[in-house]
C-alpha cells in the first residue's frame, strides 16, 4: 500500500536476481538502499529515491555511473564487483564521503578511470575511496 511506501526508510532487496529498479519515487523517506547481489546493468531510476544517504550496488552487471544526479544527500555509495571502467556522474553529490568500487570486472587491460568533473563535485566531502583490484594505473588526478 503506497501509505506504507511512503514511510520506508530502509530497503533490503539483495539477492532477488532483480535486473531493473522501478517506482522508487514511492518510498519518499527512504534513505538506505540494499540492491547488491542481483542482476542490475544499469542505475536507471535510482535518482527517483532522492533522500537516499546509502546506497549498497555491490555485484551486479552496472557498466556505467548514472541515475547519481539530484542524491545530494548520498553518503556512502558501494559499486564493488560491478564493470565500470569509467567513474562519473558525481557532480550532484556534494555529500558523498564513502566511495567504494573494488574488485570491478573488467577486460583484462582496461583500467579504472576518473571523471574530472565528479572528482571536483566530490573533493571537498570525499574521506573514503576504496579502489582495489581495478588496475587503476594514473593517480595524479586524485
Amino acid at each position: 500500500d503506497e501509505a506504507f511506501l511512503e514511510k520506508v526508510t530502509s530497503l533490503s532487496l539483495h539477492s532477488k536476481r532483480i535486473d531493473k529498479v522501478a517506482h522508487l519515487h514511492l518510498c519518499a523517506q527512504l534513505r538506505v538502499l540494499f540492491l547488491y547481489n542481483n542482476l542490475l546493468t544499469s542505475m536507471e531510476n535510482i535518482n527517483a529515491a532522492r533522500n537516499l544517504t546509502h546506497l549498497y550496488l555491490e555485484n551486479n552487471r552496472i557498466e556505467r555511473m548514472s541515475s547519481l544526479n539530484g542524491l545530494r544527500s548520498l553518503v556512502k555509495l558501494s559499486l564493488d564487483g560491478n564493470r565500470i571502467s569509467y567513474v562519473e556522474g558525481l557532480e550532484g553529490c556534494f555529500s558523498l564521503q564513502e566511495l567504494h568500487l573494488n574488485n570491478q570486472r573488467l577486460p583484462a587491460n582496461e583500467p579504472l578511470r576518473f571523471d574530472i568533473a565528479s572528482l571536483d563535485a566530490i573533493s571537498e566531502s570525499l574521506l573514503v575511496l576504496t579502489v582495489c583490484n581495478t588496475k587503476m594505473q594514473e593517480v595524479a588526478a586524485l
